[in-house]
């Protein structure tokens, strides 16, 4: 996915993400592995397991409790005369429409918002299904 930078709206940064029961974690970037202490320590599974744990850098999560879910236009479902817009009261924050094809948006208990864009649309629909099944549990 590709998630939209809180400072700038024009900044869009590729983000791995996993959906757990309760949160949804971004990681902004693997770290590559040390191919060297990789050479010099063999090929145990328990090294194999360790070195795979280091090419997490950053990460973050929101929590789906209490959250809400906004799907914008997907570019096929194009409305020319919207009724209402996404829009919060942070000016950085852009309406979803069709100038962000396959674009959602999470807001958090707290006030917070997450906006992200998938690839592809078969993709949007697979975060979108997924995230509105996790939201609805927690709801619950």
């Amino acid at each position: 996915l590709l998630k939209q930078s809180s400072k700038d709206p024009n900044v869009w940064r590729r983000v791995f993400c996993v959906l757990s029961s309760d949160r949804m974690w971004m990681v902004g970037r693997m770290k590559p592995l040390d191919s060297t202490s990789e050479r010099n320590s063999g090929s145990g599974d328990a090294i194999e397991e360790f070195l795979s744990s280091l090419r997490v850098g950053r990460h973050s999560s929101i929590k789906l409790h209490r959250s809400l879910l906004l799907m914008g236009g997907s570019g096929d479902d194009y409305d020319p005369n919207p009724t209402s817009s996404s829009n919060c009261n942070n000016p950085v924050v852009s309406p979803l429409n069709r100038r962000l094809p396959n674009a959602f948006r999470i807001w958090t208990a707290k006030g917070e918002c997450h906006t992200f864009r998938a690839y592809t649309l078969v993709s949007f629909r697979v975060w979108t299904r997924s995230l509105m099944e996790k939201i609805a549990m927690k709801h619950d």
